[in-house]
């Protein structure tokens, strides 16, 4: 799987990366030298600051301190130009209500609670999701809508018998985490009576339930 980094991921870079290269230099300042002659020598576009600067750099802590992150800014600037040449897909909450399998609302709620992050919204104007944008769900689990796009067109992929028996599990589970069927267990309780864990897993079930019920009718020998 690719490693990829994430809205958050960037925004607490930048906030911690003064205390990191001071911790790396702290640690180890001669590997941290090497490191440093390392990447100056492998980025783009540093030919400028291999001719300027030289080992005197290296005689004092805070200069050192400094010109680490001059190159860290360097660097994080190039891959900014590089990911503004970067095509980014954008999809509507209906988009990513298709992808996890939950109600659009479902998706609007979350929003608002802030568990979609990196989502454009300006007023009323309707959700702007890209793809590089990251769902927190209620167990705390991250996930890029990248990757849940890349989830939902494998499993639609797959046969319809191999969508049952995947829907049947699902299914399965919920009953098993709520000891039993979705009617008698989330099914009874009213919307004002559920959590809001119990809210999402009960859009997810009943998603659930609709699809298989579908998948049965139209394919009644699997």
């Amino acid at each position: 799987m690719i490693m990829p980094v994430t809205v958050m991921d960037k925004l607490q870079f930048n906030e911690k990366k003064g205390a990191f290269i001071e911790k790396i230099i702290d640690t180890d300042f001669l590997t941290s030298a090497l490191f440093f002659k390392y990447l100056i020598h492998s980025l783009k576009n540093t030919e400028p600051m291999i001719r300027d600067w030289d080992e005197v750099i290296f005689e004092d802590k805070d200069l050192f301190t400094r010109h680490f992150l001059m190159l860290i800014d360097h660097m994080e600037s190039e891959v900014n130009s590089k990911e503004k040449n970067k095509i980014t897909e954008i999809y509507t909450t209906s988009d990513l209500a298709k992808f996890i399998g939950v109600s659009q609302q479902t998706i609007n709620k979350w929003i608002n609670l802030g568990r979609i992050k990196g989502v454009n919204r300006e007023g009323r104007e309707h959700a702007r999701i890209p793809d590089d944008a990251e769902v927190i769900y209620p167990n705390g689990v991250r996930i890029l809508v990248s990757e849940l796009k890349e989830n939902w067109e494998k499993e639609n992929e797959e046969p319809v018998t191999d969508e049952i028996t995947y829907l049947r599990y699902c299914i399965d589970e919920f009953r098993k985490q709520y000891g039993g069927p979705f009617e008698e267990t989330l099914g009874k309780k009213t919307l004002l009576e559920l959590t809001s864990d119990e809210e999402t897993d009960a859009s997810v079930w009943k998603s659930y339930l609709k699809r298989l019920n579908d998948a049965e009718a139209n394919y009644p020998d699997s």
